[in-house]
C-alpha cells in the first residue's frame, strides 16, 4: 500500500470532487443526514405538540420540513426544537469525521478501509468533534467573564480607576486573545473533523491544532476556504445535473401517452410537490419546473394505488436529494482533509501519509508477542502437537513434487485412485510450491498392504509421467520396511549420500530412514 503522491500545495485541493465521488463516502454522509433528519423531525414535531399544534396542522403547514422558527410556541417548545437542531448538527459532525478518516486512509493508499471501520473510529473518538468547538467557545467565554469580574472591581471609587488604568495593557492583550479565539472557533468549524480524522487527536489536541492552523496558516486558510466552497458548488451542480437528466428521462419514457401517461404525471407531480417544492434551491438544481412541461396533463386526483406508488416515488426523490447534499458535503470534507495534510507539511514538515496511524500500530502490537509470555504456552503446545490425530490419521499419505503447470491434471488423476473403501483421497495442493498432498483414509475394515503398495506404485507412475516424484509421508509400519519412501531421486543421490557418509560415517542418525540408506 503506497500513499497517494501529493504536491502539498493548492493543486491537491482540486482532487476533492473526484475523490468525493465514492459510494462509501456518500453513503456515510447519507446515513448521518438521515439519522440527523429523523431526530430533528421527531423533536420538532414534539416541540409543535408542546406549543399547542396538532400533528395534522403541522403536516398540512410544513410537510416533510417542519420548522418552529417564526412561531411563538413558548420557551419549552423552543428548547426542544433547538435540541432537534443540535442532534442533526452532531450527526453531521460525526459523519464528516468518518468521511475524513476514510479520505485519510485513501490518501495513505488503503482503498479497503470500510465505512464500518470509519464508524468504529468515530465511536472511539466522538468526543473531539463534538466538544472541540464548545471547548474553544468556553475559553473565549472564560476570559470575557474574568474581564467582567475585574470590570466590577473597576467600579470601586478611587481604587477602581487605578485598577483599570495601570494593567490596561493586560486587558488589551486579553481582548486581543478573545478576538483571536473567536477566529479559531470559526476555523475549528471547518477543520476539526479533518484534524481528528487524520491526527487522531482528542478534544484538547484538536483545540491545540486549530489554534496552530489559525496561527501558522492564516493565508492558506483564507485562500483554501473560498476555493473549497467553489468546488462544492461546481461539484454539486454537475452531480445534480446528471441526477436531473435521469429524473427527466424516466418521466419522458414512462410518461409517454402509450405507456403510463397521465398516471405517471399524477404520481410524479404529487411526489415532487411533496419533496422538492418546499426547498426551492434544490428544486432549481433539479430543474423540476421544466419537467412538467413534457408530461401529459391530468387533473383528477390520485387513485388509491397511485397514491401508494407516489409515496414510494416521494421517498426515492427524498433519498436522491439527500444523496446530492451528501456528495456536496463529501467534497467539502475531502478538500478540508487534504488541506489539513498540507497544513501539517507546511507547518512541521511532517507527512501525515507516512505516519503510522493507530490501526496500523494495533496490528503491529497484535503480531508482537514474546515466546516467553504466558499466552504463548498454548501456541507452542499446538506447534508441538501439530500433525494428524490418531483417529483421523490417513492410512497412506504422500507428497507429490511436480511442475506447477501439471498440478490440475494430476489432481484429476489422483482423484480416480481409490483405496479399498472406494473413497476418493483428500487432496491439498500448493501450486506456488509445486506440491500436492494426497491422503487415503481407512474404513472400518482397513486397507491391506497390497492395496497400499498398489497405490504407491500408481502414484509414482503418475508423478514420473509429469516429470516429478513422490515422498511417502504416512504409511503403515508393515509397509514402511518394504518401500523407499523417498521415491526416485537419481541425480542428487550421490551428493546426498556423500554428505551422509561424511557427517555420519557410522550410520547412527536415523538408520534406515535416509535417502537411499540401505
Amino acid at each position: 500500500m503506497q500513499p497517494m503522491k501529493l504536491h502539498f500545495d493548492v493543486r491537491d485541493i482540486f482532487r476533492a470532487p473526484r475523490l468525493a465521488l465514492g459510494g462509501k463516502k456518500i453513503w456515510i454522509l447519507l446515513q448521518a443526514n438521515l439519522v440527523g433528519y429523523v431526530s430533528y423531525f421527531v423533536l420538532t414535531h414534539l416541540s409543535f405538540l408542546v406549543g399547542g399544534w396538532s400533528m395534522r396542522e403541522v403536516w398540512a403547514e410544513y410537510g416533510l420540513y417542519p420548522c418552529l422558527m417564526g412561531n411563538d410556541s413558548g420557551v419549552v417548545a423552543l428548547v426542544i426544537w433547538l435540541l432537534g437542531c443540535l442532534a442533526w448538527f452532531v450527526s453531521i459532525l460525526l459523519g464528516t469525521t468518518a468521511v475524513a478518516r476514510v479520505t485519510y486512509k485513501q490518501l495513505k493508499g488503503d482503498e479497503f478501509y470500510s465505512s464500518g471501520d470509519a464508524w468504529k473510529f468515530v465511536k472511539k473518538h466522538w468526543h473531539a468533534p463534538v466538544f472541540t468547538h464548545l471547548s474553544i467557545a468556553v475559553i473565549a467565554l472564560f476570559f470575557v467573564v474574568i474581564a467582567a469580574v475585574f470590570a466590577l472591581i473597576g467600579k470601586i471609587p478611587f481604587l477602581g480607576e487605578l485598577f483599570f488604568g495601570i494593567p490596561y495593557l493586560l486587558w488589551f492583550f486579553g481582548s486581543v486573545f478573545v478576538a483571536y479565539t473567536t477566529v479559531v472557533l470559526v476555523v475549528s468549524i471547518f477543520f476539526t473533523h479533518a484534524v481528528v480524522g487524520t491526527m487522531e487527536e482528542d478534544t484538547m489536541g484538536a483545540v491545540f491544532q486549530n489554534y496552530s492552523i489559525t496561527w501558522s496558516q492564516p493565508w492558506r486558510t483564507l485562500l483554501y476556504l473560498p476555493l473549497i466552497y467553489t468546488l462544492v458548488y461546481v461539484g454539486m451542480a454537475i452531480f445534480s445535473s446528471f441526477m436531473c437528466m435521469g429524473y427527466g428521462l424516466i418521466n419522458i419514457v414512462f410518461g409517454h401517452d402509450s405507456l403510463m401517461g397521465s398516471k405517471l404525471h399524477r404520481m410524479v407531480s404529487w411526489a415532487s410537490d411533496m419533496v422538492l417544492e418546499p426547498i426551492s434551491p434544490i428544486t432549481q438544481a433539479f430543474n423540476i419546473n421544466d419537467v412538467h412541461s413534457y408530461l401529459p396533463d391530468a387533473s383528477r386526483a390520485l387513485g388509491p394505488m397511485e397514491y401508494f406508488g407516489a409515496v414510494f416515488v416521494a421517498l426515492s426523490l427524498f433519498l436522491i436529494v439527500g444523496t446530492v447534499l451528501s456528495y456536496g458535503l463529501s467534497v467539502k470534507v475531502v478538500a478540508q482533509t487534504i488541506a489539513v495534510v498540507i497544513f501539517r507539511m507546511k507547518t512541521d514538515e511532517e507527512n501525515l501519509l507516512e505516519r503510522k496511524d493507530e490501526e496500523e500500530l494495533e496490528l503491529e502490537n497484535e503480531d508482537d508477542w514474546s515466546i516467553d509470555s504466558d499466552s504463548s504456552t498454548s501456541v507452542w503446545k499446538s506447534l508441538s502437537d501439530f500433525g494428524w490425530d490418531k483417529r483421523t490419521q490417513p492410512t497412506l499419505g504422500i507428497r507429490v513434487n511436480v511442475l506447477p503447470s501439471t498440478i490440475p491434471s494430476l489432481i484429476k488423476s489422483f482423484l480416480r485412485l481409490y483405496g479399498k473403501n472406494r473413497m476418493p483421497p483428500a487432496i491439498v495442493a500448493h501450486p506456488a510450491h509445486g506440491t500436492i498432498l494426497v491422503s487415503w483414509f481407512t474404513n472400518d475394515h482397513g486397507e491391506t498392504d497390497d492395496t497400499i503398495d498398489n497405490l504407491i506404485e500408481k502414484a509414482k507412475t503418475l508423478a514420473s509421467q509429469s516429470g516429478g516424484n513422490i515422498v511417502v509421508e504416512n504409511v503403515p509400519i508393515s509397509t514402511k520396511s518394504r518401500i523407499d519412501v523417498w521415491g526416485d531421486i537419481d541425480r542428487p543421490q550421490s551428493v546426498v549420500q556423500g554428505l551422509k557418509t561424511q557427517y555420519d560415517p557410522n550410520g547412527l542418525l536415523n538408520p534406515g530412514r535416509f535417502v537411499s540408506d540401505s
